[in-house]
């Protein structure tokens, strides 16, 4: 073979390699026993003195538990976030400094079943009725705390 021939075999796969690595990135992989997407997890931070849910399977149909879903559409800005159902889903303890979420764990949605709270999320503030769940999208951070005696949930 000529040099100008393994020049371009070499250029050859050199091209398929970065092509096959851009895919590998690009592409959303399939859905982890998690659920996490190609933008992250969805984790649940709790800073307050309540112990509150979580859930990771919201919707299997091999859930043992129900939840009240607030937002099933997964926005949390007003009036487009308002889509409630009733959805089968395995609800999840989540004590004082907990967190629950990444590393191939995706939490879906959070509540506090004992006590109502709010929903921070760029500007807004949706009051939330005790055992009603916030769905949250795969990329979304969520840090909850006890302010005034309120419990605050920040979605970032």
């Amino acid at each position: 073979m000529s040099l100008r021939g393994t020049l371009r075999s070499a250029a050859r796969a050199a091209t398929l390699a970065v092509l096959a690595a851009t895919a590998l990135v690009a592409v959303p992989q399939s859905a982890s026993a998690g659920g996490c997407s190609a933008l992250g997890c969805g984790n649940v931070t709790n800073n307050t003195p309540v112990t509150m849910h979580t859930t990771v399977g919201l919707g299997s149909s091999k859930a043992k538990d129900r939840c009240d879903v607030w937002n099933n559409n997964g926005s949390l800005e007003d009036p487009w976030g308002y889509n409630w159902a009733y959805m089968k889903c395995t609800q999840v303890s989540l004590g004082r400094d907990q967190k629950r979420g990444g590393n191939g764990v995706d939490v879906d949605a959070f509540t506090f079943n004992t006590r109502s709270y709010l929903v921070l999320h760029n500007g807004t503030q949706d009051p939330v009725g005790k055992g009603v769940w916030t769905k949250i999208r795969d990329y979304h951070a969520v840090r909850c705390v006890e302010k005034r005696g309120s419990l605050e949930c920040t979605v970032s």
